[in-house]
């Protein structure tokens, strides 16, 4: 059975490894852009953002954070996200729209990690590691798999819905979800991480580092 599981995956690494490579190429090339957009910032722009990451390191060593809700909040907004991936491998149009939320969010690490270094030097880069790197060593792969998984679905709903053959799209739905809900789980896990192991870290680095 292990050795049929291992066959498996490794056809459907060949058989999507070009997807793949769109994927990550679209998520790092977001990445670059927040990173190049952390340059071009107007000076009041940047003034605001380090006021802003000035007073968020105060609150971080002087109040205390509501680690259970934050968990929750952050454990939904995964779950959403990934959601509405799910949802978008289901229509024939969610394509272009599911490479765009990937881009986006490497934008959005991009832009965060290029500013703490900018603003912070070494320091801010290992602030950014604490940070970000923990959840992320989990939630990049579920994007990756998400991203690919619900690309690759839509376009076998092209190929199945205009050819006469929808009836054979259920076994593609069924191992599509079933992957998706163990996505959600992992998706669950790296939340918690956020919650409850981040923020440890964080104060550790600022406390430590006197950043």
């Amino acid at each position: 059975m292990l050795a049929g599981t291992q066959r498996w995956y490794v056809q459907y690494l060949k058989k999507n490894a070009l997807l793949y490579l769109v994927v990550v190429g679209i998520f790092v090339a977001g990445i670059l852009l927040g990173s190049l957009g952390v340059r071009v910032l107007h000076e009041d722009q940047a003034n605001q953002l380090t006021l802003y990451l000035n007073n968020f390191i105060n609150q971080l060593q002087t109040f205390p954070v509501e680690v259970n809700s934050y968990a929750q909040e952050v454990v939904w907004s995964n779950l959403r996200f990934l959601g509405v991936i799910y949802f978008l491998g289901l229509t024939v149009i969610g394509i272009p729209v599911i490479l765009l939320l990937l881009l986006t969010r490497g934008f959005l690490m991009g832009f965060a990690v290029g500013f703490l270094a900018r603003d912070k030097a070494w320091q801010g880069i290992i602030f950014a590691l604490s940070s970000v790197l923990p959840q992320n060593l989990i939630n990049i792969p579920v994007l990756f798999v998400a991203g690919v998984s619900a690309v690759h679905f839509s376009l076998a709903l092209v190929r199945g819905g205009f050819s006469n053959r929808g009836e054979r799209m259920l076994p593609y739905f069924i191992r599509y979800t079933a992957l998706m809900a163990i996505l959600a789980l992992l998706t669950v896990g790296s939340g918690l991480i956020q919650a409850y192991i981040s923020p440890v870290l964080m104060k550790t680095v600022v406390t430590y580092m006197k950043i």
